[in-house]
């Protein structure tokens, strides 16, 4: 258990230039006690489970197939039958893969987050979605999130301040008792 929780400090070293493994961005959010409980997995586009028997849940979506190498996070969270969507490009998931578009589809109500917030020359949109899961856990909503990072000059900026938030943070969110 320490080695992973030392390891867990070194997952959210600095993100811009290298893409989270799916091991990482799950490792992040199973072992949060704030995530823990809402935090149901890490899955492909074609392999997303449904939320609906949940009050309230939250999961990672890449927007490639289980057989493909992975391209890009996004960040699921359903609660009182609503699905949030969250892409930190502000990209619409009519412009993602169709297995998004079809899941999306099975719930009556979803937001869908349009803003971009993440440069799109960076690689953070893991530690964007484990921010995004992480705040809405905390109680903050979509709007509190996205406000937030708006007051941060440009996207660069931001995305530095999501990189930094989280290797800052990490320790700060793992339960009393699992720390080795």
């Amino acid at each position: 258990m320490t080695t992973i929780l030392r390891n867990l400090d070194t997952l959210v070293s600095s993100r811009l230039g290298v893409s989270m493994s799916s091991i990482e961005v799950s490792s992040y959010l199973c072992f949060c006690s704030v995530t823990r409980p809402v935090f149901k997995g890490v899955y492909a586009a074609d392999c997303i489970p449904d939320l609906r028997k949940y009050d309230r849940a939250a999961i990672v979506v890449n927007t490639d197939v289980s057989t493909g190498p992975g391209v890009h996070w996004l960040a699921f969270f359903y609660e009182n039958g609503k699905l949030e969507f969250f892409d930190s490009f502000g990209r619409s998931p009519h412009d993602l893969s169709p297995h998004i578009i079809e899941y999306l589809k099975k719930y009556p109500n979803v937001d869908i987050l349009s803003t971009p917030l993440q440069t799109p020359c960076s690689s953070v949109c893991g530690p964007y979605c484990i921010f995004y899961i992480l705040k809405r856990s905390l109680g903050y909503s979509k709007m509190n999130i996205q406000n937030h990072l708006l007051t941060i000059g440009n996207n660069l900026d931001r995305d530095h301040y999501v990189d930094e938030y989280l290797r800052n943070n990490v320790m700060i969110y793992i339960a009393p008792g699992n720390n080795g």
